[in-house]
């Protein structure tokens, strides 16, 4: 009777072993499964924020592209003396705008030139 009640009891144990071995892989296996779901999530929701994002660049590209297009276009619809004047004008506002135009190091390293505050006369 004492040896049944020993193997019984060893019994017992292995068995529930093997039962908390089992719940323990169960375990693991739906932990794996369910990252492994939410992580092909991430990567659908990524690809079609990506797509949205080539879309939006491509439609700035095509918005640009018109855009050019039609100021040739009203650059030819110019008459000869217009254009002369556009280009003239162009030329001048180059030259008066180097001035404030930094230079490749200052930009490059980030110095600037803070402008001095106008003095203002306060009103009584």
């Amino acid at each position: 009777m004492l040896l049944n009640d020993a193997v019984k009891l060893l019994f017992c144990r292995k068995l529930t072993n093997i039962i908390s071995m089992k719940f323990k892989l169960l375990f693991i296996s739906l932990l794996i499964i369910c990252i492994g779901l939410t992580s092909c999530k991430s990567y659908k929701e990524s690809r079609k924020v990506k797509k949205a994002e080539k879309e939006v660049v491509n439609t700035d590209k095509q918005a640009e592209k018109d855009y050019k297009k039609l100021v040739e276009t009203h650059y030819k619809r110019q008459p000869q003396k217009t254009k002369e004047m556009m280009e003239e004008s162009k030329r001048r506002s180059e030259y008066y705008n180097q001035s404030k135009k930094r230079s490749f190091w200052e930009r490059l390293f980030g110095t600037k030139k803070h402008k001095k505050p106008t003095k203002r006369k306060k009103k009584r």
